[in-house]
């Protein structure tokens, strides 16, 4: 009844690894760690959140007739689990997020955010890999040696099938 799905893995991995750098380097311009780890724990719920409303508004039509699948972890058709989410809106509401809990914390919400930038580079590398590897955030079809041809099963192979087609997952993550 649980599935860990590749996206989903990575995207701990991102925060994880995003936590640990950025408490690392908060003591070397004057934030405490444990503060940046609140800060950080903010803007990954808010993010979280983010996303999934902007996964929400731009995928509507999957919710009709089914509006508790949007915040239900047990879905109608009976899988366990909430999939969508949209980086762009995770950003944003992660940034939301970690002004917010600068403030609480007394910390420049600008030295935080030096703080905290190359984690959320990192977050996305490993989150672009896990679109990789989910098959989705896929580009155009393309006839050059590093192309790439995704199982019919993912979203990218259903609409370019059996077709190369850019990794534009793994550009970005580069």
């Amino acid at each position: 009844p649980f599935a860990l799905h590749s996206y989903g893995l990575m995207l701990a991995l991102a925060f994880g690894f995003g936590i640990w750098i950025a408490s690392k380097r908060a003591p070397k311009r004057g934030v405490a760690s444990n503060s940046i780890v609140d800060i950080a724990v903010a803007s990954l719920l808010f993010g979280l959140g983010g996303g999934r409303v902007a996964y929400v508004i731009t995928h509507w039509d999957e919710f009709e007739g089914r509006l508790l699948d949007i915040i239900s972890p047990i879905q109608s058709d009976g899988t366990i689990g909430i999939a969508g989410l949209v980086l762009l809106g995770g950003v944003v509401a992660g940034f939301g997020g970690a002004y917010w809990m600068a403030k609480k914390r007394g910390a420049s919400f600008l030295n935080v955010t030096d703080i905290m930038i190359p984690s959320l580079a990192l977050g996305i590398a490993f989150g672009r890999i896990g679109c990789f590897m989910n098959g989705c955030c896929f580009g155009n079809v393309c006839d050059l040696p590093w192309a790439v041809v995704f199982p019919e099963s993912s979203l990218a192979g259903s609409i370019y099938p059996h077709q190369h087609i850019h990794p534009t997952q793994i550009y970005e993550s580069l």
